[in-house]
C-alpha cells in the first residue's frame, strides 16, 4: 500500500507497539494521563481513555463517565465500541474474539471488525477450535460455527469422551462426530 503521512496537532505518541493495533493511542499534550484514539487516517474515534489493553486486533479501553463510573469497552475495526460489563473477560485467537461474562454465564463472539457472530450464548466457553466454539451450559455443550453464527451440534457431557482439536472431531459414547454434527464413525 502507498504510505501516507498524517499530521495530528497537539498530541504525542507514547505507546510501545502498534504492530497489531487498528487504532493509534495518543496523549494530549495538556492531559498526559488520558489518551485519545485515532484511526490511521487521523480521525479521532474515542476520547478520554484512561487505560487500554491490546487483545488480538482490538483494544479493551477504560473510560469514566461524568458520574465517575468506570466504563469498559472493546474497540475493534469498525470503530464502534462494544460495551463490556465490569467482569467481562475478552479472549482473542487468530479468527475471532470471545467476550465471556462470568456473572450472566454468557459467551459472545465478535469478528475483528466488531460484528457480533454469536450473541450471548448461554454457558461458559468449553473450547474453541478454528472457526468453531463450544459453549457449555450445565450438562450440555453447544457448538457454534463462528462464520455464520449458527449452532451446529449439541451433545451431553455424560456422552462426552474426547475432542480432537487437530481434525475437529468430538468423541462421544456412540461414535465420532464432526463439529457440524455429522457422524464420522459409529462405535
Amino acid at each position: 500500500e502507498k504510505k501516507k503521512e498524517v499530521k495530528i496537532k497537539d498530541y504525542e505518541y507514547s505507546g510501545t507497539s502498534t504492530n497489531k493495533l487498528q487504532f493509534l493511542p495518543l496523549n494530549s499534550k495538556e492531559l498526559s494521563n488520558k489518551y485519545d484514539l485515532f484511526n490511521f487516517k487521523g480521525k479521532k474515534i474515542v476520547s478520554d481513555v484512561t487505560e487500554y489493553l491490546q487483545k488480538g486486533a482490538g483494544l479493551v479501553i477504560t473510560q469514566y463517565n461524568e458520574n465517575g463510573e468506570q466504563l469498559k469497552s472493546l474497540l475493534l475495526g469498525n470503530g464502534k465500541p462494544i460495551q463490556l460489563a465490569a467482569n467481562d473477560e475478552v479472549v482473542a485467537n487468530e479468527y475471532y474474539m470471545t467476550i465471556e461474562n462470568a456473572t450472566d454465564l454468557t459467551v459472545t463472539v465478535v469478528d475483528f471488525d466488531g460484528n457480533v457472530k454469536v450473541d450471548k450464548a448461554k454457558g461458559t466457553k468449553a473450547f474453541n477450535v478454528e472457526k468453531y466454539i463450544g459453549v457449555q451450559s450445565d450438562d450440555t455443550v453447544s457448538i457454534y460455527n463462528v462464520e455464520n453464527g449458527k449452532q451446529t451440534f449439541t451433545y451431553n457431557m455424560s456422552d462426552y469422551i474426547n475432542k480432537d482439536q487437530i481434525v475437529n472431531v468430538v468423541e462421544l459414547n456412540n461414535g465420532y462426530f464432526s463439529f457440524e454434527g455429522k457422524t464420522i464413525l459409529e462405535k
